[in-house]
């Protein structure tokens, strides 16, 4: 939804983590729930952000000391829940793309699905490595449904710019009743995946995220994320689709083949 994206992002890229057996895909600059897979093969839900990367931008390696905090621990880190411009820093490079896309000493604009970083000296502009020690594989979503900090909207960055400005901006506080996806662990540390059906006024209205936490509560989670719902939640069990389209809304009276908007990065699992 937002119209701000500047090259070198483009939109369908991944807000917020995406890492997998290639590396990070999507970089770390929000700092939110996720879905990941630690190194030692468990499967959690745990808040990921820039201080948990180390940044590699040409001769330097940055690992943030602080985020959004014009007064913290250096180095210091600044993503668009900050706002759209960064506070004056010794020296900054602002990384979008998985690209250092500007450097310098006055205040530099915050890229929407980036991050502008404290360095020792100018990086060249260019390609950035990013790597997220402890993580084998995770996708970026929010907020937490389950757990410590539990639907906390500001704690893990929606707020100001960020995107989606949907949640950043929420006027609704959770009334909003939408087709969900949730991911959540037990105490076992078995994965319950959750895909809640909506926008069909006659089947489906769909959920808040309240009601989707309480119903991973009630399978047994302990810990959950929220995962892109609307459009994007789709669920498809042994190669067959299970869910219900929910580009649009549906109300009564005859129905024709429903639109559905493509998927671009999903979760695969697979059974031991």
């Amino acid at each position: 939804s937002e119209a701000d994206i500047a090259a070198p992002s483009v939109r369908g890229d991944p807000v917020g983590l995406l890492l997998g057996e290639r590396g990070v895909l999507g970089a770390p600059a929000l700092h939110r729930a996720a879905l990941v897979q630690r190194a030692s093969g468990e499967i959690d839900v745990a808040v990921v952000g820039p201080t948990d990367a180390a940044w590699h931008l040409g001769p330097h390696t940055v690992r943030p000391a602080s985020r959004n905090d014009p007064h913290g621990a250096r180095p210091r880190a600044f993503n668009r829940a900050y706002g759209d411009l960064a506070p004056a820093l010794p020296c900054a490079a602002a990384v979008a793309g998985g690209r250092v896309v500007a450097v310098g000493t006055e205040p530099l604009p915050i890229p929407l699905n980036g991050v502008v970083l404290e360095v020792p000296s100018p990086p060249p502009l260019g390609p950035v490595q990013i790597e997220v020690p402890g993580l084998r594989a995770g996708i970026g979503g929010g907020p937490r449904l389950l757990g410590e900090g539990a639907r906390h909207l500001a704690s893990e960055d929606f707020a100001g710019s960020a995107p989606p400005v949907t949640f950043s901006r929420d006027e609704t506080f959770d009334t909003n009743r939408l087709p969900r996806l949730g991911a959540g662990v037990d105490p076992e540390g078995t994965l319950w995946v959750l895909a809640v059906d909506g926008r069909d006024l006659e089947r489906a209205p769909g959920l808040t995220l309240e009601g989707t936490a309480r119903v991973l509560e009630a399978l047994g989670c302990v810990r959950a994320v929220n995962l892109d719902g609307g459009s994007s939640k789709r669920m498809v069990v042994a190669g067959r689709v299970v869910d219900l389209p929910s580009t649009d809304v549906a109300g009564g009276g005859p129905r024709g083949e429903a639109p559905v908007r493509p998927v671009r990065s999903a979760v695969l699992v697979r059974g031991r």
